[in-house]
């Protein structure tokens, strides 16, 4: 009972440190101090099997033999190893479909879209595209954050965490302090 009603205020102290980040903080670059960080794609993690149809610092695209879903599972691991946090668009639902997935993705101030289709052109590999996303409002994820919900166009952060509310609100403080 005590671990639930810590869990529900972690999710409420998240929720309202998410609106008052918003009302606060700089958006945009101004809200990173010095220089804004950068994603270079051609250096994030692929699967085994890839072979590269295209890389730069701004897209990369691969292929691989796997299945839509295989290849989501074990790049969204490789992703998760490296740093990268999955979310999803508050309030929304998603279908699972067998020829496509799409994922977003955090790592600090930087964020990923990962779209992965089967490819009729290449042979009906299955193909993986990394582009850079934008984070107008960049709000902290908790390290073992779940079930991430979060609007990089406004300031909308809800998740679960295990942590108990005074190391939350501790955590929160320190970095949205760090952001300005």
């Amino acid at each position: 009972m005590k671990a639930a009603l810590r869990r529900s205020l972690s999710i409420f102290s998240l929720v309202c440190f998410a609106g008052l980040a918003g009302a606060l903080a700089p958006t945009g670059a101004a809200a990173q101090s010095g220089a804004p960080a950068t994603l270079d794609t051609s250096r994030l993690p692929r699967v085994g099997d890839a072979k590269v149809l295209f890389s730069n610092a701004t897209t990369t695209v691969f292929t691989t033999t796997s299945s839509v879903q295989t290849t989501a599972d074990a790049t969204h691991k490789l992703l998760a190893a490296a740093g990268w946090q999955a979310y999803t668009a508050p309030h929304t639902a998603t279908a699972k479909r067998p020829e496509m997935s799409v994922a977003t993705f955090k790592k600090g101030p930087l964020g990923l879209t990962v779209f992965i289709r089967l490819a009729p052109a290449q042979g009906n590999a299955t193909s993986v595209q990394y582009g850079p996303m934008p984070l107008p409002n960049n709000l902290p994820f908790p390290a073992d954050g779940t079930a991430i919900e979060y609007d990089p166009h406004r300031p909308l952060l809800m998740c679960f965490t295990g942590a108990p509310l005074d190391r939350t609100l501790t955590y929160y403080r320190e970095q949205l302090g760090a952001l300005g």
